[in-house]
């Protein structure tokens, strides 16, 4: 179960206690998720150099991302655009390979964030305002606290881009 009070609910209906972890696609490695990784078919070669990936649930992706996109001379993918039936209609498989490959990355989705730093992505992420925020907030702390450990390398190459975005 991904939210402690659900595996309590199991518990007082079944009587099983269900673990509770951080979220499913944390159980799986990256090497696993390697092998279920798929190049979508769309993918031009205007992408082989690199590309700026962004994933924003219930809101476009704010301006900056064109402006750094521009500066380091890379194409945006944006897999909610409902108006680019590839990118919007696209299986898990293709999902993962885009986070695994993907130069920079944008999003204001839990998972986006737990794909940039289980694949060890740059990534820039922002506070999701609508329902249930809360409780994404709550999640990302926890992912924090299990990725403690992890030095900043990584996230001191991401701050560099996004302040030169800026």
């Amino acid at each position: 179960m991904r939210e402690e009070n659900a595996a309590t609910l199991i518990n007082e209906l079944t009587g099983q206690t269900p673990p509770a972890v951080l979220d499913p696609v944390m159980l799986l490695t990256e090497n696993e998720w390697l092998a279920v990784a798929q190049k979508p078919t769309w993918l031009k070669e205007k992408y082989r150099r690199g590309f700026v990936l962004t994933y924003y649930l219930r809101k476009l992706p704010p301006p900056e991302v064109k402006t750094l996109a521009d500066e380091l001379n890379l194409p945006v993918i944006n897999l909610l655009d409902p108006l680019n039936y590839e990118h919007f209609t696209m299986g898990p498989a293709e999902f993962i390979w885009l986070f695994m490959n993907a130069s920079l990355i944008f999003t204001n989705s839990f998972h986006g964030v737990a794909l940039s730093i289980l694949f060890k992505r740059p990534f820039v992420t922002a506070k999701f305002k609508a329902t249930g925020a809360a409780r994404q907030w709550r999640r990302e702390w926890q992912l924090c606290l299990v990725f403690s450990d992890w030095k900043s390398e990584k996230l001191s190459a991401t701050k560099l881009s996004r302040r030169k975005s800026l």
